[in-house]
């Protein structure tokens, strides 16, 4: 299944889910401009998932994209295969310019804290507002995190909404730093052992 920004669905709910995330709010300040450029972003993440991981999708309510380490990033011609390129130049150049500091930064991140370990990288989760604190993000989690058990693979995440750590450390997350870099929004690195 291929997503596209046009297709009402999981990019869309994706674009609600993270509307004050903020992450999301430092990309793109304008929150008129925001959920057409976030659909776009959130469907080349979903075509990614599709491509190379596995996407947990919940019809209309919500979605998790899980990646093995070694597609946590996406090469320009990926990128472009997805959408996921396309999307970010519709940005301008100030909100790419954050958007890819920021990528490049988390991507650091992510590798100096499982050091080359191989992991299951979950990108994204979301659940559409209307249906938080339902349980849906809770069965998404548990999806996931079964798969990972099954391979004996840790799982890594990174958060920049505050409020998300406790709801993954109830999976069994630790988070293993926090990130405070001037220029970017502070972060949480997050890291499950396989149970």
């Amino acid at each position: 299944m291929t997503v596209t920004a046009t297709t009402p669905g999981p990019a869309e709910i994706l674009a609600r889910a993270f509307h004050h995330d903020p992450w999301m709010q430092f990309v793109e300040p304008s929150p008129s401009r925001r959920p057409a450029l976030a659909a776009g972003v959130y469907a080349g993440m979903l075509n990614t998932g599709t491509a190379h991981g596995t996407n947990d999708i919940t019809d209309g309510i919500g979605s998790a994209t899980w990646l093995p380490r070694t597609r946590a990033t996406t090469d320009l011609l990926d990128a472009f295969r997805t959408g996921l390129g396309q999307a970010a130049l519709r940005l301008g150049p100030a909100a790419l310019y954050r958007l890819l500091n920021t990528e490049r930064f988390v991507e650091s991140t992510a590798n100096s804290v499982m050091a080359g370990r191989e992991h299951i990288y979950l990108a994204l989760l979301g659940v559409d507002p209307d249906h938080a604190h339902q349980g849906f993000g809770s069965r998404l989690v548990r999806t996931g995190l079964a798969r990972a058990d099954a391979a004996g693979l840790p799982v890594y995440l990174e958060t920049f909404n505050p409020h998300n750590p406790g709801f993954y450390e109830r999976f069994g997350f630790r988070v293993h730093r926090f990130v405070d870099r001037r220029g970017i929004p502070p972060f949480w690195a997050m890291v499950r052992e396989p149970a």
